[in-house]
């Protein structure tokens, strides 16, 4: 299993390395057993899923994946007539802080991260506070239905304006340094080792002026 999925050898050519021993295992064979494995570690992964729904921060993001069941699957349906049905295949990523422990769930297949985040969710108690969830603005994050306190990425918010800063420098610069002197706050707290609580107040006293100001200025520009 370790061979096959996390150093990617495909399983014809494990074939080879046993056979060398004396021991054939057809990959077929290699392929139950792998099964086997995986059967065993789903109950764990069920049980991470409810202890992750029960988390203070998640932060969420998802990255495009190859399934080649799915598709096979979009084949056939493109070429039947009807309606266009969902045929795009996600990778989320569910990084979890609960209770002390950071839990690092993967999931794969039709569902965007804002529908396997809502999945999640349906499995948190009732008289739990609203989670933190970072991710970056874009709509097949958002969790429709699902009470949590929405966190955007600064560092992706950042990122547009560098990548345009060439066409537009002045403006483009206002954004950064703004957006640098938040960063160098955060990286006080981090030195500092503040508690969450202490944290939070010293954004407000410090980085809240600074992104009022922005604020401000480009609500003027526009």
């Amino acid at each position: 299993a370790l061979s096959r999925y996390f150093l990617s050898v495909p399983f014809y050519r494990l074939e080879a390395y046993p056979a060398m021993m004396g021991v054939p295992v057809p990959d077929a064979t290699q392929w139950d057993q792998v099964e086997r494995v995986a059967d065993s570690a789903y109950m764990v992964f069920e049980h991470l899923v409810n202890l992750a729904a029960q988390g203070e921060l998640i932060y969420q993001d998802d990255t495009s994946v190859r399934i080649l069941s799915l598709m096979r699957e979009n084949k056939h349906l493109e070429s039947a007539s009807g309606a266009s049905p969902r045929t795009g295949m996600h990778r989320t990523a569910l990084v979890v802080e609960s209770g002390g422990h950071t839990i690092c769930l993967y999931f794969s297949g039709r569902a965007h991260a804002g529908e396997n985040l809502k999945a999640m969710l349906s499995k948190r108690n009732a008289h739990l506070e609203a989670p933190l969830v970072m991710s970056d603005a874009l709509d097949q994050n958002e969790a429709e239905g699902i009470d949590l306190i929405r966190c955007h990425c600064m560092a992706h918010g950042r990122r547009k304006f560098t990548e345009i800063e060439s066409a537009f420098p002045e403006a483009c610069e206002e954004v950064v340094e703004a957006l640098k002197a938040v960063f160098d706050h955060e990286e006080k707290t981090r030195k500092d080792q503040m508690s969450d609580e202490e944290r939070l107040a010293y954004h407000q006293a410090y980085s809240k002026p600074v992104m009022a100001t922005l604020k401000s200025s480009m609500e003027t520009q526009r």
